[in-house]
This record gives structure tokens, sequence and C-alpha cells, in this order.
């Protein structure tokens, strides 16, 4: 399954309004928490079916061929699919990478299902942003083709970007077919107690003199702008300001470069900890301070952000610190932490707010969040939006 959890949570609470579900997945991916897999399996009571999968490191050409195999696999053993639960009425093909599309499209021609295309990163255009890509590179054009034939071709686009409809009028798409559904919480006390030695590790960062932990947990990517977070603590090394400690909890293509740049910059309060399953990471929250998000400084931000660590914060009750530009902000919306520009001066004072206030003056600001959550974005009330999806497609057939 690993650690993007919208397909199981959204399958586990269609199967209590009633509606089947099979998660399929390659063997094989870079957020898996174990693997390869191969074939019909059932985890947490959703069923899901992997198909074959080669095994790929980093971003280059072993990922995209990885994403072609995916789009044959999915057809090639479609039938194998459709033998756990008979052939789908609805087919959601999630992006970030817009393959899945194609094999969907072949799949409506097969069995007359509707599709869905479920959008969580603007593709090519992120690339584009946070690369060295140009817009004639043949991957490129590539993508940006599919996208427009998803805008056009879908029976319905769902997007986790709550304003990213104008984008996707431009390549085609209808507005009536555009609906907005975010990522969100499960279990609202899903949690395992955190091993005792991430909890001694949180408690001796903190060290005797209590000073604020501020944590960020997921992947450590070019996106993520986690060299932000080095730069505000080289800041306050620099000028001796010990209260606060930082760590980064995850893995991915930029963990051994900031690894370097700590190692080489003499940073005593940042601290790089190993990637913890998602149950005790949400435990391990409840040890630390603040929960720390940013991304990279891109208009395209303005779209919409939905990361899932956002919602874990505000599950566990931290107040976060929210270091992305943005017209869509959850945190500010919820009222549960401060908002900075995406610039060390701007999160150097971000964290000095939180300093002054006092230890229930965080703790009431954290609580708001886990609140909102619970009341807004819960995945059984997504669930219950997609069904209303569902439905909208079902009458458009009849």
């Amino acid at each position: 399954m690993g650690s993007y959890i919208r397909p199981y949570e959204l399958a586990k609470h269609w199967a209590n309004l009633g509606i089947g579900a099979v998660v399929v997945s390659p063997g094989f991916h870079h957020l898996m928490e174990s693997g390869p897999r191969g074939g019909p399996e059932v985890i947490g009571g959703v069923r899901y079916f992997f198909t074959r999968a080669r095994s790929y490191a980093g971003n280059g050409v072993g990922r995209i061929l990885a994403m072609f195999q995916f789009m044959m696999m999915a057809v090639l053993q479609s039938r194998s699919i459709a033998a756990l639960a008979g052939w789908p009425d609805v087919i959601i093909a999630s992006s970030p990478h817009p393959f899945g599309l194609v094999s969907a499209l072949i799949l409506r021609k097969l069995c007359g299902a509707r599709v869905i295309f479920e959008v969580r990163d603007i593709w090519p255009a992120s690339i584009l942003e946070l690369s060295n890509a140009t817009r004639r590179n043949p991957f490129i054009l590539l993508l940006a083709w599919l996208e427009k034939l998803a805008m056009r071709r879908s029976d319905a686009v769902v997007s986790l970007l709550e304003h990213a409809l104008p984008h996707m009028q431009a390549c085609g798409l209808e507005p009536r077919r555009f609906h907005w559904i975010p990522n969100g919480v499960g279990d609202l006390d899903e949690t395992v107690p955190v091993p005792s030695r991430h909890r001694a590790l949180l408690a001796n960062l903190a060290g005797p003199d209590c000073r604020l932990v501020v944590i960020y947990g997921g992947m450590i990517g070019v996106a993520n702008n986690l060299d932000l977070m080095l730069d505000v603590a080289a800041r306050r090394q620099a000028r001796g300001d010990r209260r606060i400690t930082f760590a980064i909890a995850g893995d991915g293509v930029r963990r051994q470069a900031l690894a370097d740049r700590i190692a080489r910059e003499g940073l005593q309060d940042v601290h790089l900890l190993e990637k913890v399953p998602r149950a005790e990471w949400l435990d391990m929250l409840g040890q630390a301070d603040i929960g720390y998000i940013s991304l990279a400084d891109s208009p395209l931000f303005n779209l919409g952000v939905s990361p899932n660590k956002v919602f874990d914060y505000m599950l566990a009750g931290r107040p976060v610190l929210f270091a992305i530009r943005s017209a869509a902000n959850i945190v500010e919306r919820a009222g549960c932490g401060l908002v900075a520009e995406p610039t060390a001066e701007a999160v150097d004072e971000a964290l000095e707010q939180f300093l002054s206030m006092s230890a229930d003056e965080r703790h009431e600001i954290g609580l708001r969040g886990r609140k909102h959550v619970a009341e807004y974005y819960t995945y059984a009330l997504l669930a219950q939006r997609y069904s209303g999806v569902f439905a909208t497609l079902r009458s458009d057939i009849t």
C-alpha cells in the first residue's frame, strides 16, 4: 500500500456505502513501504491487484519505463483484475503521471465503464517549474498531449487542487465535469505507539531546556524546498539562538544532499530521522511541537495544494507552520497555525511568534486543526462526495 493512503481510505469507506472497489497498483513504486508485490491481495479489508512491475530508483528513465509498463499491464492483466469483482462501472485513473488514463480509455471501450481522471499534480507544468526540462522535450510534449486528452475525453475530472479549473478549461475541460475532492484523514484515532527509540530521540532533541521541536515528515524532494528549513536553522545558529531544534523524517532524492549540507555547515540543530510507518508517524507527531511544510516558490501552487503531511499535522493536533505561497490555504482557513512566505526571514519570524506563545496557546491552535479535519476532511465524508460524482455519471448514462 505505501505511504499514500488516499486509494485505501476511499475504497474502505466506499465499501461502507455499498460500493465495491479494487485498487490497481504497480507491484513496485517509490512510495511502497514493502515490496515488490504481485497479483491479488486484501489489505485491511480492501481488495488490491498488483500488476507486474519493474523496480527503479530516482526520477530517471527507469521510472518513466515503469509508468509505461503499468499502462500496459493494467490492460493486459485486466481479466485477472475483473475476476476479483467483475468488470467495473467506473475506472478512476489517478495521476500524477497520466499514463493510467490511456489504460482507462482502452478499458472503457472494452467494458463500457465511465472514466474519471483524478489530478493530484499538474503534469507537465510541475515538471517544467521544478526541473531543467524544456517545452520541446519529447517527454514533456507527450505529457502535454496526454493532459489535453484527459481533459477532453474523461467523463469527469476530480482535482485535489481547489483552483485548478481555469488551467483545466484551457486544456479543454468543460466546467460541469470538474469536481474538487482534496486529500483528508483516516480514522481519527489511527495511531500506534511510536517505538521507544524514536520517543527517546525526540525527548533528547527537546533537551533539558525544553526547546521547541519543529518537525517535517514526508518526501524529501526538490519540490519540498527543505533547504529553506536549513537556511532558517543557519540564521538562528549564527545569532546563537538554540531555542528551536528541527527534525526531518523521511526519504527521497534530496535526503543525501541535505545530510551533506548539514555536515558541511555544522548545523547543530537540524536532525535527519529515519522514515517510520504511517501509524507510528502520527504518534511521533504527538511528541513534537510544530509541524512544518514548505514548497518551492512557484505560481503553480496557486492552483491549490493538498499535501498529506498537513492533514497529518492537523490530525495529530499540532500547530502548523505553512511556508507555501498558495491561494488555497487550509491552515489559514482552519486557524491552526501560521502562514509565512517561503523565505528564511519570514519563516524565522513565524517561529519567533510560536516561541512567544505559551504551550497552552500552541495546544489550542493545534486542536483547531484537529477539529477542522474531523468536521470537513475525513475520508468518510470525502468518499460520500465521490459517490455523488458516481451518481452524476450514472444519471448521464440514463
